[in-house]
């Protein structure tokens, strides 16, 4: 009869009896929805990845074309008044026994010198207007050489 009492069965013409539902077996309720459960986890999962890595590529884009047109009006500003353009070498700068990073030295068109950091902003400038003479040295690993302005 079942786990209840007799007093607690439904008086109702038809109860709800376990005889009297169909059983489904082995049905699968997104059956030939496979494809589009597919598309959505894609689409859910990769979507935003690709538009935080275009969003990151617009914007390293954008500083570089920044630091190019500060770096081009520089040139334009130092040479506007007749002096040549400023020679440029790649270094390594020296900071402590176990740090070194990567700069460029700018010569001229004045008696200085300027360092740059690789986004283009000046670091430091040093004067030598006072001097008479000046003693480049470079170095690379196993060479060095000596040379005097």
């Amino acid at each position: 009869m079942g786990i209840y009492p007799p007093r607690y069965m439904c008086t109702f013409p038809k109860s709800l009896h376990l005889s009297s539902i169909d059983i489904c077996h082995n049905y699968h309720f997104f059956q030939g929805s496979e494809l589009a459960y597919i598309y959505a986890c894609v689409f859910l999962g990769f979507v935003p990845i690709v538009c935080a890595g275009a969003g990151y590529g617009v914007v390293k884009l954008q500083n570089r074309r920044r630091r190019r047109l500060r770096m081009l009006q520089e040139e334009l500003k130092s040479s506007a008044g007749g002096k040549t353009s400023v020679d440029k070498m790649a270094v390594r700068e020296w900071l402590h026994a176990n740090h070194r990073r990567l700069v460029k030295v700018k010569f001229g068109p004045e008696a200085a010198i300027h360092t740059v950091d690789r986004k283009g902003e000046k670091l430091r400038t040093v004067n030598f207007g006072t001097s008479e003479a000046l003693t480049v040295e470079e170095s690379q690993v196993g060479i060095c050489t000596h040379s005097s302005v």
